[in-house]
């Protein structure tokens, strides 16, 4: 709403409509149709293809990473296998239409939550 219309002019440069004044359930304007409809602003805007966006995403659910230690390492301390696993949940996305602005388009303006988890497997 920062882009929005606010003096005469800025018409030139955004398409996003101007706050009115007063009551928005109380203003209403006659649309060009065939018998009597009208609409608040607002309605119009929410409604209107300035509010559609592109959903086509890409989304990395899930990376692991094991290492099995080597087993010279590990036979020194009477371990016959070792590994080291760590595992990021949610590491990134990419969202193709620029209208989202680095929001997630699944969940809009909340982000997937990011985990991280390490663990150290030992087998005797």
């Amino acid at each position: 709403m920062f882009k929005r219309w606010r003096k005469p002019g800025d018409e030139k440069i955004t398409n996003i409509p101007s706050i009115p004044a007063g009551n928005p359930n109380e203003i209403n304007i006659q649309l060009p149709v065939e018998g009597y409809v009208a609409m608040s602003p607002y309605a119009m805007y929410n409604q209107s293809d300035l509010r559609v966006a592109d959903t086509d995403f890409i989304r990395c659910r899930q990376i692991s990473l094991q290492y099995d230690l080597p087993d010279a390492w590990v036979n020194k301390i009477g371990v016959r296998r070792a590994s080291v696993n760590a595992s990021l949940a949610n590491p990134f996305f990419i969202a193709f239409d620029k209208a989202w602005e680095g929001r997630d388009p699944e969940t809009a303006n909340w982000p997937a939550r990011r985990t991280v988890s390490c663990s150290l497997t030992l087998n005797f």
